[in-house]
């Protein structure tokens, strides 16, 4: 999948012989609805910093034992906005990792089956 990624300008998704999606991979993404995820570990998440943060962010999925999930549509184009929200919550961010919708991810959501070697 990852070779298709870099290698292909359009994709088409195939289900028991029928396409059932094509197009750029941001296409696909938009067909898919897939989304990028962002998870920040904090130090100090509690309820009501938690309620300010659902205010400010709301593609906010899980806000719990010091761990914040954000789903984003772009996480170049939304990183910015959700790490200002956060410090204007008063919360500190110890790590931030990004897991970007990819390929196999699209095709799981579109198909519902894992890929096969």
């Amino acid at each position: 999948m990852e070779e298709a990624e870099r290698l292909c300008d359009t994709i088409a998704i195939i289900d028991v012989g029928k396409i059932i999606a094509k197009g750029t991979l941001n296409e696909l993404k938009q067909i898919s609805k897939v989304k990028d995820l962002l998870t920040i570990k904090t130090s100090e998440l509690n309820e009501t910093k938690n309620s300010k943060l659902k205010e400010s962010i709301p593609t906010l999925l899980n806000g719990s034992n010091n761990v914040i999930e954000v789903e984003c549509t772009n996480i170049g184009n939304d990183i910015s906005a959700v790490i200002n929200a956060i410090q204007n919550a008063g919360i500190t961010i110890e790590r931030i990792d990004t897991q970007v919708a990819n390929l196999e991810s699209i095709f799981l959501k579109l198909t519902g089956k894992q890929l096969r070697d």
